[in-house]
């Protein structure tokens, strides 16, 4: 094959966007979707690939090392689709649409706290909340629809308040063969629920917005942090896989490196650290959100600084972004009622967390006749969220950028909250755009800094 690349007459496709810095050149395609950073020789080299002239000509004069790495470099490059046949068209790649990956689960929406930016703030608590049965029935009958490594995420409200129902449910997952995650605000954590977490193998997430007091009782009331922090010593102590996760606004995010402390001094075993979406109470709570692109080079000047921290990091903004970069994987959509759905506590599903409005609900496991499979392939809801959110659809203004598919429009839920119109451009369009650009700069120079993903969703 390196043969045929070295004496074959191929053309460049031409790049959707092109950067310098230092002498190397960013280029990306988007359609691909792919990208590179070149130095200025290898660039030139590119260039001249206009199907009038082939590889082992351009080398010619290099020496035989050099000529056999670029031959090998410029293979990869016909895989990807950058270098095509002179007599080849131009044409956007199809993809198979992706099956369910998460499924997240509203176990109550009652809660013991009153978070400043809930997603679900102000929303009514159902007094008819599904069982464990019912819960059970949803997810066996997903089965057939979950791509691998399926995730359930259990959340609410707080769902501690339902304890015995959370147990039944989760271990139902782990039947089911989902990984089970569970989503506590720390403050109802018990040592019996610690233990049958460890026992069942759950994956527990600590809500906590600072690595003090002050910062985290700010969002979540008085004394919150203390109950947390009891909650997770507990967590620890019996050896359950315990995350702790930050929201980050504008506020608390210079104090990442000392949230990374208080986590490695608590033996917990993951970081999580998110940007602040502006839904549910986020918009009227007075906090500022972050810019990704600051977030992602504070990340990074961070693990240069400490790479200890690394080992902390997996389901973070930063390896997040850092993951879907590397993947470089033609997608739809961010995945919003077609990788991901929400089943509320009431049993209404709606396509995802940020979705959860009485104009996107598509049904209800306790309606007449319910089957999930003809709902996820007939529904009229879904088909119309996933037609309007895919980034490659004409409808959306995102469909002819070049990083269209690594951002994937960003969040489709904040941008309805913020605008009333999913077909709306991100109002963080320009940071979103930006934010994705250094982190393809930054994965060329350092990209020992970002842990491996198995699966990005």
């Amino acid at each position: 094959m390196a043969h045929e690349v070295r004496d074959a007459y191929l053309k460049l496709r031409p790049p959707d966007y092109s950067e310098e810095r230092s002498g190397n050149y960013l280029l990306i395609w988007g359609d691909l979707p792919h990208w590179a950073v070149v130095d200025c020789e290898l660039h030139n080299l590119l260039l001249k690939l206009d199907g009038t002239r082939t590889p082992c000509s351009l080398l010619a004069t290099h020496p035989e090392a050099v000529r056999e790495g670029v031959i090998s470099y410029l293979q990869a490059m016909v895989e990807a689709g950058v270098l095509l046949d002179p007599e080849q068209e131009v044409q956007r790649p199809e993809f198979d649409p992706p099956m369910i990956q998460n499924i997240a689960l509203n176990l109550t929406r009652r809660c013991n706290l009153r978070c400043r930016w809930c997603y679900n703030l102000d929303k009514p608590v159902s007094s008819e909340a599904l069982s464990p049965r019912e819960i059970e029935k949803v997810l066996r009958a997903s089965r057939r629809l979950l791509g691998e490594h399926p995730s359930l995420t259990i959340l609410g409200g707080e769902p501690l308040l339902r304890a015995g129902d959370l147990l039944d449910v989760a271990a139902a997952g782990v039947r089911c063969g989902f990984t089970v995650i569970v989503s506590t605000n720390g403050t109802r954590v018990t040592e019996d629920f610690a233990r049958w977490s460890h026992r069942l193998g759950l994956q527990v997430q600590v809500s906590l917005d600072g690595y003090n007091a002050e910062l985290n009782d700010a969002v979540r009331g008085k004394g919150s942090f203390e109950h947390a922090m009891q909650g997770i010593r507990t967590l620890v102590g019996n050896r359950v896989h315990t995350i702790l996760s930050m929201v980050c606004h504008s506020g608390n995010f210079q104090f990442l490196e000392n949230y990374f402390d208080l986590a490695t001094s608590l033996g917990a075993d993951e970081v999580r650290f998110i940007p602040l979406k502006r839904i549910g109470g986020a918009p009227g709570s007075g906090f500022i959100p972050v810019p990704l692109k600051d977030m992602l080079l504070g990340a990074y000047s961070l693990f240069i600084r400490r790479p200890d921290l690394i080992r902390l990091t997996g389901r973070d903004a930063f390896t997040i972004v850092a993951n879907t970069c590397r993947f470089s994987t033609r997608r739809g959509s961010c995945g919003t009622g077609l990788q991901t759905f929400l089943l509320d506590s009431d049993g209404s599903i709606y396509p995802c967390l940020n979705t959860n409005l009485p104009e996107f609900h598509v049904a209800n496991v306790r309606d007449k006749g319910f089957d999930l499979e003809r709902m996820w392939e007939e529904s009229t809801v879904l088909w119309n969220i996933r037609r309007v959110t895919s980034v490659n659809e004409p409808v959306q203004p995102c469909s002819v950028c070049s990083v269209r598919q690594w951002c994937l429009g960003g969040c489709h839920g904040e941008t309805y909250a913020l605008t009333g119109d999913l077909t709306r451009l991100s109002p963080s369009c320009e940071d979103l755009r930006a934010a994705i650009i250094e982190m393809l700069w930054m994965l060329s120079e350092r990209p020992d800094l970002v842990k491996p993903a198995e699966v990005i969703c």
